[in-house]
């Protein structure tokens, strides 16, 4: 059995899995979850098989524009930059905590999404996004 074949044989990581890739996609723009402003959706292809991993909405540059103003009007009114360290800290740490609880699936995800072999992203991608959260 390959090392995606055993992990996807897990029930746990593969129900995840299924969940994540079957269910409605959206952008995060301005703290809500929004479809496409046109409505248009992507296909993700897995590079490995061709078979489509999920779809995504299709942003228009209105939704960039939109992503953009709503960053600003983030950082403008400080609720990020404002906040003490120690509270910024904490934020950083329960993401870092996300990532590590969920990291088989984020494993496989990324091998599934890039065609990497998934012994790089266990070893690289992902212990890099929890080190640098």
């Amino acid at each position: 059995m390959t090392d995606l074949a055993s992990y996807l044989a897990s029930p746990q990581v593969f129900d995840n899995l299924r969940a994540y890739a079957t269910r409605a996609h959206r952008n995060l723009i301005g703290g809500a979850w929004r479809d496409a402003s046109d409505g248009a959706r992507l296909d993700v292809y897995e590079p490995s098989s061709g078979e489509v991993l999920c779809t995504v909405p299709s942003a228009t540059i209105d939704d960039a524009k939109a992503a953009v103003t709503a960053a600003r009007g983030a950082f403008d009114d400080k609720r990020w930059r404002g906040m003490l360290p120690g509270e910024r800290e904490k934020i950083m740490l329960r993401l870092a905590d996300l990532v590590d609880a969920h990291f088989d699936e984020l494993c496989v995800l990324e091998s599934l999404d890039v065609g990497k072999p998934l012994s790089w992203t266990k070893i690289i991608d992902v212990p890099e996004v929890s080190r640098y959260t």
